[in-house]
């Protein structure tokens, strides 16, 4: 008898408890390349509800390392790890812009990430490429 009031009230609790719908999609665009010592940027597009912050991983030579966090509501972000050289902005609930202030291949150079959570979902990475050379006038 137990045994069956044990099963029926952990199949109540499992129908009652409401499902986690997931995580954002994300697509991530490098915005081509970056030259050593200058700006570049990087671009996220967000789908879907955010379960736990956009965070932009940079590739740092092998050994990715957390750059920028983003809340919630994508109203707010802030360095990760007190790490400088870094800001994103939010152009849109949809949308957030990654600025790298001086861009330094041997951090900056890879594959980049923008994910929600830990794990994320979707095209969430790109390659940035290092340019070679002077910079061309636009």
């Amino acid at each position: 008898m137990s045994y069956t009031c044990t099963l029926c009230l952990w199949m109540c609790i499992l129908v009652l408890i409401p499902s986690v719908s997931g995580v954002a999609n994300t697509a991530i665009n490098c915005m081509g390349g970056g030259y050593s010592g200058q700006s570049s940027t990087l671009a996220c597009a967000i789908t879907g509800s955010i379960a736990s912050g956009i965070r932009w991983v940079r590739p740092n030579g092998g050994s990715p390392q957390e750059v920028i966090w983003c809340n919630v509501a994508n109203t707010m972000c802030i360095p990760a790890g007190g790490l400088t050289g870094y800001s994103a902005s939010i152009d849109s609930p949809t949308q957030t812009t990654l600025t790298i202030d001086s861009f330094d291949a041997a951090t900056d150079a890879g594959e980049w990430i923008c994910r929600d959570g830990l794990i994320g979902q979707g095209p969430s990475s790109c390659n940035k490429t290092f340019f070679y050379g002077p910079i061309e006038a636009q």
